[in-house]
């Protein structure tokens, strides 16, 4: 042992061994092993490792500063962290600052590899949460009430309520007496309107398309033939009488006759509200003929 000053007991022996109390070094040279049975306490601006941590219980960092915690420095072109399980690399951060989870070649900033990679938002004041999940290719987002798009963080643009609506211009659903729709949009503006439109040389049109089976699975077309005058599809005209809104008028397309794989017929009727009344009635209809009736489907 080399040093300006040493406090303690001291014992050698051929063995080259040496047992201390207390040691105050300027400066301490070990080559050999040391194996420290208590707490270990270094003081300094920095502390230098080079070396393999093996069979660590645990590392832990404890402090009381104003300063960061833990901090790791890369000069080098090397990866700034790797965590393994075992012999898996489960987290990356490479030198450019991409972090991978589940794989250690990140091409993004965030990039999770998984199975079912999955990513869950929980807020801790009412235990509601989101979750961003990749199911088969397909994006999945889910959300215990509802699922809003903003901008300007706090300017709500469109909305998915918890019951599957599409609200676009407001945040709560809008009933028309009759109708809950599934998308709804308002405003107070020209904008409140819905464009459909098609570019292309040619002579096709864009289109709404309004379909009817009597099937009551979705797709399924199986005995989902129409009967006669069955209402294919309507579209309606509703105003407010201060208090809620009311049919004003509607124009709808009926079967004709019993559908079969050889014949759809269909007929265009045409409904108005009279005054004193807040329900239309079926003033015109031109069956699948041809033949033009007025006043009501038996004219």
């Amino acid at each position: 042992v080399t040093a300006t000053a040493f406090d303690g007991p001291f014992r050698g022996g051929s063995s080259s061994d040496v047992t201390a109390g207390v040691g105050t070094f300027t400066e301490l040279d070990v080559n050999g092993n040391v194996d420290i049975s208590g707490n270990l306490t270094v003081n300094g601006d920095y502390t230098t490792l080079n070396t393999t941590l093996r069979e660590v219980e645990i590392l832990r960092v404890d402090t009381n500063s104003s300063t960061a915690a833990g901090i790791i420095t890369q000069t080098g072109s090397g990866d700034i962290l790797n965590l393994f399980d075992g012999t898996t690399e489960v987290l990356t951060v490479l030198d450019t600052g991409e972090v991978g989870i589940g794989t250690v070649n990140p091409t993004v900033s965030l990039q999770i590899n998984h199975g079912s990679p999955k990513i869950i938002l929980e807020d801790n004041d009412n235990g509601a949460d989101i979750s961003i999940h990749n199911v088969g290719g397909a994006a999945v987002l889910s959300a215990n009430s509802a699922i809003t798009f903003q901008t300007s963080d706090t300017d709500e643009k469109v909305r998915i309520d918890s019951t599957g609506r599409l609200l676009v211009g407001h945040t709560s659903t809008i009933d028309t007496s009759t109708y809950n729709s599934q998308i709804q949009v308002m405003g107070t503006d020209a904008d409140a309107s819905i464009t459909v439109g098609r570019f292309g040389d040619n002579g096709s049109a864009s289109s709404i398309h309004l379909t009817k089976s009597r099937n009551g699975t979705v797709g399924n077309h199986g005995s989902g033939e129409l009967h006669d005058n069955d209402v294919i599809g309507n579209i309606f005209w509703w105003g407010s009488d201060g208090g809620d809104y009311e049919e004003a008028a509607r124009i709808g397309v009926n079967a004709g006759a019993a559908y079969t794989s050889g014949g759809t017929p269909g007929e265009l009727t045409f409904w108005t509200t009279q005054a004193n009344a807040t329900t239309a009635t079926e003033r015109l209809r031109i069956t699948s003929d041809g033949q033009v009736q007025i006043g009501g489907d038996s004219g």
